[in-house]
């Protein structure tokens, strides 16, 4: 079964998770900028009236994938440690 927020089936091809695989093709300055912007985008998305997802439940979903994708960035910068 699809999780929306930590395994979405469509981000997934044949085993490969999208954001590991980016990283590891672009690099951690990239993932870096692409996490960040996905938590611009579906914070955004959350919070903008005219949205998408105008039910609270979907609102409460792009929150929890901006949190997931804070929590990419996080394990980025603190590889770098």
């Amino acid at each position: 079964m699809s999780d929306p927020v930590n395994h979405p089936s469509h981000y997934v091809v044949g085993g490969l998770e999208m954001f590991e695989t980016f990283r590891t093709v672009y690099g951690d300055d990239a993932a870096l900028g692409f996490a960040l912007g996905n938590v611009f985008k579906y914070s955004w998305r959350a919070a903008n009236q005219n949205a998408k997802h105008q039910d609270s439940s979907k609102q409460v979903e792009d929150l929890r994938k901006a949190a997931k994708y804070i929590e990419f960035a996080i394990g980025i910068l603190e590889t770098d440690e």
